[in-house]
């Protein structure tokens, strides 16, 4: 809260709310597949998969690139793809065209090259 509000406040606020999101759909995945009592289905062993593959790069002590790791959840897909609601659909389309065309703004403006 009384950090300077700049662009590495900005990134790094990006990288908790990704991997917070990320955790948060791989626990509601994991806790439907426990609920269905689906263990020897694949889509267990793509959730564990997800887990090592975000968890892992945080050992390093940072959380950089986690947007970059966590678009190798797979599990994520499975789970956004079984939405059955089209207004919650449009929603989540609005908010990731909207991430998109800021996060390529600041890419072609050169912000994430170090």
């Amino acid at each position: 809260m009384t950090a300077q509000w700049n662009f590495q406040y900005f990134v790094a606020v990006v990288e908790l709310v990704f991997f917070m999101g990320a955790s948060l759909i791989l626990f509601l995945d994991i806790r439907k597949i426990i609920l269905k009592k689906r263990y020897f289905d694949y889509r267990l062993g793509i959730n564990l998969f997800s887990w090592v593959n975000l968890l892992v790069p945080t050992l390093t002590g940072t959380l950089t690139a986690i947007p970059r790791y966590s678009l190798m959840c797979i599990s994520i897909y499975f789970f956004l793809s079984e939405i059955k609601s089209t207004v919650l659909k449009t929603i989540l389309l609005l908010i990731f065209v909207l991430l998109h065309v800021l996060f390529l703004g600041l890419f072609i403006q050169g912000y994430y090259v170090t």
